[in-house]
């Protein structure tokens, strides 16, 4: 579903349930509200776990810049605009580890250098870093530029 893009009230569909109980009788289709519930309850998992996964590096190297922060923007076939922000760091063993820490639709209308740094400044706050942590590297297209 998630590949895909096809919307979670697809499961409340008559037809899908049927469908379902065709391929496997004792099968229930769950509904969008459960759904929501799994998918909200293992963001929070996964949420914390990464900031503590963050706070834990960033007592390793407090003062000092210690994560590289990407942000990068596209559009799709469908002209749906997003923006993702990866963060990249050393772990403790010495490893380069890449994280996704954030991505959402962007509408194009807000798609300027100024509502760009906003939201990367509510992430970083998000996972309580500020810019002193990190090194930015920004998108070069014309409309990132002031």
């Amino acid at each position: 579903m998630l590949v895909g893009f096809i919307p979670f009230a697809f499961l409340s569909n008559i037809f899908f349930k049927e469908f379902a109980g065709v391929l496997n009788a004792g099968y229930l289709v769950m509904g969008t509200t459960m759904m929501n519930k799994i998918i909200f309850a293992l963001y929070a998992v996964l949420h914390a776990s990464l900031k503590d996964e963050l706070g834990r590096a960033r007592k390793r190297y407090f003062g000092r810049k210690w994560m590289g922060l990407q942000i990068d923007l596209w559009t799709d076939t469908n002209k749906v605009a997003y923006v993702c922000l990866n963060a990249t760091f050393v772990n403790e063993k010495f490893e380069r580890i890449n994280r996704v820490l954030a991505s959402r639709v962007f509408p194009e209308d807000e798609k300027t250098a100024d509502n760009i740094e906003g939201w990367v400044n509510d992430m970083l706050s998000e996972y309580e870093l500020t810019v002193r942590d990190v090194s930015i590297s920004w998108p070069t297209g014309a409309k990132s530029r002031r």
